[in-house]
């Protein structure tokens, strides 16, 4: 099926939503901006990625999932138009030089090869995760697991401790 889609239309922009802002948890959205293909085969030369997912707040309740959440995606998508400017844009005022000008962690572009040489997956773009990164160094796990079992011990004798008074 993304074969098809790629080479039919010209699959341009996929937006990566943050994780869980629908109603189950834990689900991934991307919105796919695509137009139809002038020709069989062939339509989609390049994909620009925008990632909203990693590195992002929890939304919810006390974080809401707001219209001003897009704004730096408004701008990459738009080449610099603003979210206040995009109701009265069109599709012509998008210039591809002024998308390739944003300088955005979050905006990436890959060619037709290089989503094919992933076997056409779309699960690219996806920014580094900085609590991957700052969390590299945590140590060895089993050295990790035996702290935790000793604190978890000392805890426990603190709490046989306390009930031994309330008795």
């Amino acid at each position: 099926i993304r074969r098809d889609l790629l080479d039919k239309c010209d699959l341009h922009t996929i937006l990566r939503l943050p994780t869980g802002i629908f109603y189950a948890a834990g689900v991934k959205t991307n919105v796919l901006f695509f137009t139809r293909g002038k020709k069989e085969t062939g339509n989609t030369k390049r994909v620009w990625f925008y990632d909203m997912r990693t590195n992002a707040p929890s939304y919810g309740k006390r974080t809401p999932f707001t219209r001003e959440a897009f704004a730096d995606f408004v701008k990459a998508y738009t080449g610099g138009i603003s979210l206040d400017q995009v109701k009265d844009a069109y599709e012509g005022d998008i210039n591809e030089e002024k998308r390739k000008a944003i300088q955005d962690p979050r905006w990436q572009i890959f060619t037709r090869e290089q989503v094919a040489a992933k076997n056409d997956s779309l699960d690219i773009g996806l920014i580094e995760d900085e609590s991957i990164s700052k969390n590299a160094d945590l140590g060895d796990p089993i050295d990790i697991a035996k702290a935790a079992a000793q604190e978890l011990n000392a805890i426990k004798k603190e709490l046989d401790q306390i009930m031994a008074l309330l008795k």
